[in-house]
Formats: C-alpha cells, sequence, structure tokens
C-alpha cells in the first residue's frame, strides 16, 4: 500500500489496525461501509490500517477503538488523545483549532508518556490557513468540504503539518494528523452518516 502523503484519501484500505496483524491489499468499498459511523484510519509510516466504532461521547469528545483495542479520541474531529499504538498521544489541546477555524494563529500543548511513564507536554506555535472548498472522496462519493492546513513548530522537533477537511455541516469528514515522532501521522475518514 502507497503512503498517502497529503493527499487526500479517497478510499481507505481496511485491514486490522495493529501493525503486527495488517494484511495490505484489502479495500473498503462504497457497499461495505456499515450502518452508523465508522471512522476509517490509516497509520502511514506502519501502513497499518483499520476502522473504528464510536464507544462514547462526551461532550464534542468521541472515543472511537478497532475490534483489536485500538483508541483514538476525537474532539470535533481533531485528535486529542490516542491509546494503543505505542508511543501514544497522551492528550492534546484541541479548542485552539477549533476556535481558530478556518484559519489563524495559536499555541497548543500536546503531551506524550516518556519511556519512563511521565507525562512530557511540548507547545508549539501554530498557525491554521484556510485552503477553500475542495471535493473530497468518500466511501465512494465526492464531498465538497473546506481545507484547512496547521502548521505547528516546537523547539527541537521539525515542523508539523496537519490537513482538515470539515463539511458543510461542520463535520470533519476527513484528516490527517500527526500524533508524536516516533508514529508520525494518521489520516483519518469519517464514513456512514
Amino acid at each position: 500500500m502507497r503512503g498517502l502523503g497529503r493527499a487526500p484519501l479517497g478510499l481507505v484500505a481496511v485491514v486490522v489496525l495493529a501493525t503486527a496483524c495488517a494484511r495490505p491489499g484489502a479495500t473498503l468499498t462504497a457497499g461495505a461501509v456499515p450502518e452508523g459511523p465508522v471512522l476509517a484510519a490509516l497509520v502511514e509510516v506502519t501502513k497499518a490500517a483499520g476502522t473504528l466504532s464510536v464507544i462514547g461521547t462526551n461532550g464534542g469528545h468521541e472515543t472511537w477503538r478497532s475490534a483489536d483495542g485500538i483508541g483514538l479520541t476525537l474532539d470535533r474531529g481533531v485528535l486529542f488523545a490516542t491509546r494503543g499504538l505505542g508511543a501514544d498521544l497522551y492528550t492534546a489541546e484541541t479548542a485552539p483549532v477549533l476556535d481558530a477555524w478556518p484559519a489563524g494563529a495559536y499555541a497548543r500543548t500536546l503531551r506524550h508518556l516518556d519511556g519512563e511513564n511521565r507525562i512530557m507536554a511540548t507547545r508549539f506555535d501554530c498557525r491554521l490557513a484556510d485552503q477553500g472548498v475542495t471535493a473530497i472522496d468518500i466511501g465512494g462519493q465526492s464531498l465538497p468540504a473546506r481545507h484547512a492546513v496547521e502548521t505547528c513548530r516546537a523547539a527541537g522537533l521539525p515542523e508539523v503539518r496537519n490537513d482538515y477537511w470539515r463539511d458543510a455541516g461542520g463535520t470533519m469528514r476527513q484528516s490527517r494528523q500527526w500524533i508524536a515522532p516516533a508514529i508520525g501521522h494518521v489520516t483519518l475518514q469519517r464514513l456512514g452518516d
């Protein structure tokens, strides 16, 4: 399976999200999308991919879990936390991104666990830039969505770029978001609702 770079996701390869169980080549077709929301995910570095279902909500936060226990929590589509990937994102400030939408400058903090289970906080200076409305492929259907690019800088790290695509109703339909230095980016696509 090819890496996605910064291109829109299109149809997502569906295999078990855990890297040890990945089966490259399985695909999700429009007819195979189950009822209700499904989150298709691809961890770019490992090429591990899979689908996740909502297991809980709390305000704007939705917690998604794969069949093998990988978890992602999103705040209205912006990555808040990951679990089960190894070098997980413990928590991330999401309000600055959402408040600035679709353009603005702000600071936000991401927290990761180090090798000794200590929480390490990193402050990023970020800029969100509106890229206008573009068509994205969601489950085989073309959907107009506003694209915004977030670029963030922190001492000692290379620049981080995140891409977000929100539909006219405000739902984050697609994104490419950074998790941690060891994991890199995950590409997400919301299907089935």
